[in-house]
């Protein structure tokens, strides 16, 4: 079943409450930027900051943390922040509103890769660690 206003396939976007882009960090977590709403089918911002109430699967543009938490409603731990930068993201999200943090390692991805591709070697290589670990007792 779809999201409503979303399409029948569950876009990416359904999962989540609220999506900002352009944030312009570290803006974001002092005194930000001005927030807009951008219109998903051609990528351009909506003319005025925006003002409304949040809407579901839509996406804004720059903002700040303090306007996140008023949009949504809550703040500190009650906020998933989700970032790829460790620094920028992360810690910033953390130290300045308490927010809960998920990190995005986009280099993890090949490695999930090898190991599948390779999990008979490195089922091997466990195997012979195991004999050696044996073999000195």
């Amino acid at each position: 079943m779809a999201a409503s206003g979303c399409s029948q396939a569950r876009p990416w976007r359904s999962y989540f409450d609220l999506i900002v882009v352009d944030t312009r960090k570290p803006l974001f977590f002092a005194e930000g930027t001005v927030l807009r709403q951008v219109n998903t089918a051609t990528g351009k911002l909506r003319i005025g900051t925006y003002t409304g109430p949040l809407q579901h699967c839509a996406v804004y543009s720059g903002g700040s943390s303090d306007v996140v938490c008023d949009l949504l409603g809550v703040k500190g731990k009650e906020i998933l922040y989700m970032g790829d930068h460790i620094f920028g993201d992360i810690l910033k999200s953390k130290k300045r509103q308490g927010w809960r943090t998920f990190l995005v390692v986009p280099e993890l991805a090949r490695e999930l890769q090898v190991w599948t591709e390779k999990s008979e070697l490195f089922e091997e290589l466990r195997s012979l660690d195991l004999f050696l670990a044996e073999l000195y007792q």
